[in-house]
């Protein structure tokens, strides 16, 4: 089976009988109740029927986000003149994992300050990255959603005080950036105490979603990436899964709908497989696929980062996601893979032909965790 654009980004799945019935059975439904259209007119009674429609942002952020490059471009370009030579991110979960998958999965501009990310409390790992850095010539973004986020706050604090030791805190403050909702404690505590910037995340997505929007993006730009490229990426699979297009050639629906009948065949555990140059795109989608489902006591397991056996290890509870890096694959996991899927085992594989294609990966599984959410 095939799904998808295959100019775009080709997706290819195996899958044993039982979940073939499955699926069948779920298209037919999802065609006759226009469970898509449902879904992009925020319809809530496809979930709980509670507040998911005040959480569904993320379904037009790309398209924000092309209006938005200008600003971006421009604070990378001020950013640049203010010659830092580091810049470093501040944050947890869903505001430091996409950037972590940007900084390692792409190859940020010659020139451009070195990033890290800082997702830790830990003092040896706080001490590590302190001594790497010239503190005098660091940017740091601050990373929080609601603004309250209590490791990301004691990461701030130290900072800070640590850069106000070397210097006053007007000048301390031109060295720091927040990303945060708009007039969360975060937002008035970066105007309180003289922030550089602010860029405003929206209100209407959830921290796991958050990938296309400020928090992603920001980081992007001053990475040195190009943001245009990536958002258009995006922007290109958001089209594919528009209500208007077939179900059967919505990229992410049809993911959706093929979990959720590896789910009522029994496989509720799903194996990310992820090429190495890629391999910090495993942590974010197991965020996002754990948080996001896992209610009321039914849910998807994801497992990243596990070793690829050999088919008899495996129990008949598992789904198989491979996202392979064409630009530089691996021939062991190319076999292993290859292997699992002729024993049997359903297996779902992306090809990903340039690393910029990760924009469209985060906007075809966010799209596929909510119709899975909806099966649910």
């Amino acid at each position: 089976m095939v799904y998808g654009d295959a100019d775009m980004i080709a997706g290819t799945v195996s899958i044993p009988r039982d979940i073939k019935q499955a699926l069948d059975s779920l298209v037919k439904h999802w065609v006759s109740s226009g469970d898509v259209h449902r879904i992009w007119s925020r319809d809530a009674s496809l979930w709980t029927d509670k507040d998911e429609s005040k959480c569904l942002g993320w379904l037009d952020i790309v398209v924000g986000q092309l209006d938005n490059l200008s600003a971006l471009q421009a604070f990378r370009k001020d950013i640049a003149d203010s010659e830092f030579e580091y810049i470093v991110l501040l944050g947890m979960g869903g505001s430091s994992l996409c950037p972590e998958v940007l900084r390692q999965s792409l190859k940020p501009v010659s020139g451009s300050p070195t990033f890290s990310v800082l997702d830790s409390i830990d003092p040896s790992q706080v001490l590590s990255l302190a001594r790497r850095i010239n503190l005098q010539r660091t940017l740091f973004i601050v990373s929080s959603k609601s603004g309250s986020t209590l490791e990301t706050m004691i990461l701030y604090r130290y900072f800070r005080h640590s850069v106000e030791k070397l210097s006053n805190s007007v000048a301390a403050g031109k060295q720091f950036i927040a990303v945060t909702d708009k007039g969360s404690k975060l937002d008035r505590t970066a105007q309180i105490e003289n922030f550089r910037w602010v860029a405003y995340g929206a209100g209407e997505i959830g921290g796991r979603y958050s990938a296309l929007s400020s928090f992603g993006m920001v980081p992007a730009a001053l990475m040195g990436l190009d943001v245009e490229r990536f958002i258009r990426l995006a922007a290109s699979m958001r089209d594919q899964c528009l209500g208007s297009v077939p179900l059967v050639e919505n990229p992410g629906a049809m993911l959706g709908l093929i979990l959720g009948a590896s789910l009522r065949t029994g496989r509720d555990k799903v194996t990310i497989i992820t090429s190495p140059r890629i391999v910090t795109f495993g942590a974010w989608l197991e965020q996002l696929l754990a948080e996001s489902t896992g209610k009321q006591g039914v849910g998807l397991m994801p497992i990243d980062g596990e070793s690829v056996g050999e088919p008899f290890v495996y129990g008949q509870d598992r789904v198989f996601v491979y996202v392979r890096d064409e630009v530089s694959p691996n021939k062991a996991q190319d076999e292993a893979v290859k292997n699992i899927s002729e024993a049997g085992f359903p297996v779902i594989s992306f090809s990903l032909r340039d690393r910029y294609e990760l924009g469209a990966e985060f906007f075809r599984w966010e799209f596929a965790t909510a119709v899975v959410g909806a099966v649910l």
